[in-house]
């Protein structure tokens, strides 16, 4: 005779199943990091940032998964939130040249220029080698248009870092002579072809350009900058020069004032803005 009860052995497979079948399903911290990893190498910054963060949930200490944290908010715009990360593994690691470079470069884009700088110097102190912070500290300054500081840490970053001499990082190695305009045009032409975001490269191409003449062409580099990187506020000053050259006067003194807000003491600026105003009129 037959029944529908289940044996013993079928009650007790089912429950076992109901029971472990969670935990077989369930991720650890490794899995979510690994995930975040994945998806911040494919720029897919704010599945990163999730991953991370359940990562986290699981390993709330875990130093490294809060230091990715931070990276893909940087990447985000979420500029507070990535240096609450960076305070946080910095507490845990306070010598650590890496976490010196992203703390500096976040606090750039805050545009706080002074704490960005004395971090950027120690990521130095502990890594003397570190291109990119030598590379940021010449943004800074090229930035604000201390163009020979820029040059000694762009000189640095070159000296540490040799694979990327073909980007001649600054102007002011530029002679006064036709042939070393050219001889540069052509390493800015290489550098561009090899990493198409080099912001300084376009920028630097822009200036030859605009020493050159060649007005649309330096606009063209400036207006890249800003396609590239919008907050690279320099690259306002000199598209606004540019668009005058082209007697754009109307574009140019709106360039001119986004730089101008950020810099409000830059006197040759301001200057420069007042006479695009008079042709302006004039015209």
């Amino acid at each position: 005779m037959t029944t529908n009860n289940p044996s013993k052995s079928g009650l007790l497979l089912l429950f076992l199943l109901s029971f472990f079948s969670p935990l077989l399903w369930a991720q650890s911290a490794s899995d979510f990091f690994d995930k975040g990893n994945t998806a911040y190498e494919a720029q897919k910054f704010e599945l990163a940032a999730d991953n991370f963060n359940k990562a986290l949930e699981l390993k709330p200490n875990w130093e490294k998964a809060i230091y990715m944290k931070g990276k893909s908010k940087i990447e985000l715009g979420l500029y507070n939130d990535a240096l609450d990360c960076f305070a946080i593994v910095q507490n845990m690691n306070p010598a650590d040249a890496e976490y010196e470079y992203y703390r500096g470069r976040t606090e750039w884009k805050l545009n706080r220029l002074t704490s960005a700088i004395q971090h950027l110097e120690k990521a130095i102190l502990y890594d003397p080698q570190h291109f990119e912070a030598y590379q940021t500290l010449g943004y800074i300054n090229q930035e604000l248009r201390f163009f020979d500081e820029a040059k000694k840490y762009y000189d640095k970053a070159l000296q540490t870092h040799p694979a990327f001499n073909a980007t001649a990082f600054n102007k002011g190695k530029v002679k006064n002579n036709i042939s070393d305009y050219k001889e540069a045009l052509n390493e800015y032409n290489k550098a561009i072809a090899v990493e198409s975001t080099d912001v300084m490269a376009f920028l630097n191409r822009g200036l030859l350009k605009e020493i050159s003449l060649d007005n649309k062409g330096a606009y063209f580099d400036f207006n890249k900058c800003l396609k590239i990187d919008s907050t690279f506020t320099i690259a306002y000053y000199y598209r606004g020069i540019a668009l005058s050259n082209l007697n754009n006067f109307k574009d140019a003194m709106k360039d001119l004032q986004k730089y101008i807000k950020k810099f409000p003491s830059d006197e040759d600026a301001k200057n420069k803005l007042e006479t695009i105003r008079k042709k302006s009129a004039v015209k």
